[in-house]
């Protein structure tokens, strides 16, 4: 694969989630592919109807996955769990306040600018 990052895995992370707005269980679903049981419990009834008409060739985005889920305010902990059990995510986040996040060993670490830590 010709990719900008060479032969290394492109890690996504979803933030947030607003009322009426399912983008994060159907992003998840084209980049990770998706289980259905727990999809149809996603509390958007079009993205089931919507994921079940696709061709199974059209998920999944070669080198790149989501890989952790922020959700705060609208929707918290419960929500972003839910999602990453539509299909297995290696992580999620809590809500809480990200300075940023650099991938270190298949980890998720925060990782702040010098003129930010204490």
């Amino acid at each position: 694969m010709d990719f900008p990052l060479g032969n290394k895995e492109l890690r996504i992370g979803i933030l947030g989630m607003t009322e009426g707005n399912g983008h994060p269980y159907s992003w998840s679903a084209m980049f990770n592919e998706y289980e259905k049981e727990p999809m149809e419990d996603c509390g958007f009834p079009v993205i089931p109807r919507y994921l079940e008409k696709q061709a199974p060739k059209t998920f999944g985005i070669e080198g790149a996955h989501i890989t952790c889920i922020c959700c705060t305010g609208y929707a918290g902990r419960d929500r972003a769990e839910h999602i990453a059990h539509t299909r297995w995510h290696p992580g999620f986040l809590d809500a809480m306040p990200l300075g940023g996040g650099k991938a270190v060993n298949g980890r998720l670490k925060n990782h702040y600018p010098k003129g930010l830590r204490r």
